[in-house]
């Protein structure tokens, strides 16, 4: 008698196995790590992955439970969720946390959990997943140290603009009170009894004058400087011919005598930025070209607004003395002047135009001209950049 297998009756079999095997290939083969774990905790099932991560093999694994190879300041948070879990209070949940590797080491990983319960509804296991975040948590840290390093240096830097703003009160109060009285007495002394002295004593006095007007000068550049960072930054558009027609007017009187030619190239709109400080900023690389200019030609400067990217840049350029070359680089710190030229000035004109871009998030910095002169150009960023 011959006894032929029916095909229908081996089919769930069949199905069991291979469900079995391509849960075994997903197991196997995943980059994450997964586990089967039983209710109490004890590890069924284990993927290489996992035992990758914590350093065990399988076999160990099999033989230990996650409590085993969990960190005990996060072990409290992970059972409670497990109960909740038992409980019925939820079916899943997500948990970074710390597994202690093999060698002794804290490995972080992120773990998601899923309980799997029977017909009855009885608990059967837990499918874990698990993460390796190491990587991401000290990128993360590093972050933070940089974000903390930042915060304590923008409050040394509100510190120290607290103890500049302190400084430029009481330098306004203490040194311009006593400079003024000394100006106001030198102005009598030349009234009363100028006619008086020889010219020896003329010199003397006019020397004196001279004197204290320099120095009222360099203080005022140096409350100006001090102030900068004091006032919020107030963008709006900026009118570039506006601000220009402004400061020639308040320089009209050595222009006109210096008989400088000024030469605009502004494009339209864009530039947003506070047109008080753009004003000093003009003001001062204007004054600048017209101070140093070159005695043996006639003064010539070019004013120019244009976009570069998203940016603008603001240039001017003169065909003046230009600067040393050994300068330039440094021609935008405080108190740098080159002391082979007999012009009289502070040297923080162009630092403290340095520091009104610097508060735009913007750069400045200058470049020789073919034939003498100096560009100074001031890349401004586009509205994308708040104060």
């Amino acid at each position: 008698m011959t006894v032929e297998a029916n095909p229908l009756a081996e089919t769930p079999r069949s199905a069991l196995s291979q469900a079995e095997e391509r849960w075994r290939l997903t197991l196997d083969h995943s980059p994450l790590g997964m586990a089967l774990v039983s209710p109490a905790g004890a590890f069924l099932r284990v993927n290489p992955a996992l035992c990758e991560i914590v350093g065990h093999s399988a076999e160990i694994l099999i033989g230990l439970t996650f409590q085993d190879i969990t960190h005990p300041e996060d072990l409290e948070m992970d059972l409670a969720l497990v109960d909740e879990c038992l409980l019925g209070q939820r079916t899943s949940y997500r948990l970074l946390k710390r597994y202690l590797h093999a060698d002794g080491r804290q490995v972080w990983v992120e773990i998601s959990v899923a309980l799997v319960r029977d017909e009855d509804d009885v608990p059967l296991h837990f499918v874990v997943h698990v993460e390796d975040v190491g990587e991401q948590m000290v990128a993360q840290a590093q972050v933070q140290a940089l974000v903390s390093e930042l915060a304590a240096r923008t409050a040394e830097l509100q510190r120290s603009n607290g103890e500049l703003e302190h400084f430029a009160a009481v330098a306004s109060h203490d040194l311009r009170s006593p400079l003024s009285v000394i100006s106001g007495y030198l102005e009598l002394l030349a009234a009363d009894h100028g006619d008086t002295l020889d010219a020896r004593g003329r010199g003397y006095l006019d020397r004196a004058q001279d004197a204290a007007g320099r120095m009222m000068g360099l203080l005022d550049a140096l409350l100006g400087y001090a102030r900068l960072d004091g006032d919020v930054l107030r963008r709006s558009p900026v009118d570039i011919d506006l601000l220009l027609d402004e400061v020639l007017a308040d320089l009209s009187a050595d222009a006109c005598q210096l008989a400088a030619h000024v030469v605009r190239r502004i494009a339209p709109g864009g530039l947003h930025a506070d047109p008080e400080l753009v004003r000093q900023l003009l003001q001062n690389l204007v004054a600048n070209a017209v101070k140093y200019r070159a005695p043996e030609r006639a003064l010539e400067i070019l004013v120019e607004l244009e976009p570069s990217g998203g940016d603008w840049c603001l240039s001017v350029v003169d065909n003046g003395r230009g600067i040393a070359p050994d300068l330039i680089e440094r021609a935008f710190d405080m108190f740098t002047r080159d002391e082979a030229d007999p012009t009289p000035g502070a040297g923080i004109g162009l630092a403290t135009c340095r520091r009104i871009v610097a508060r735009h998030g913007g750069r400045i910095w200058a470049e020789p001209v073919v034939g003498g002169g100096t560009a100074v150009r001031c890349l401004l960023p586009g509205r994308r950049v708040l104060a």
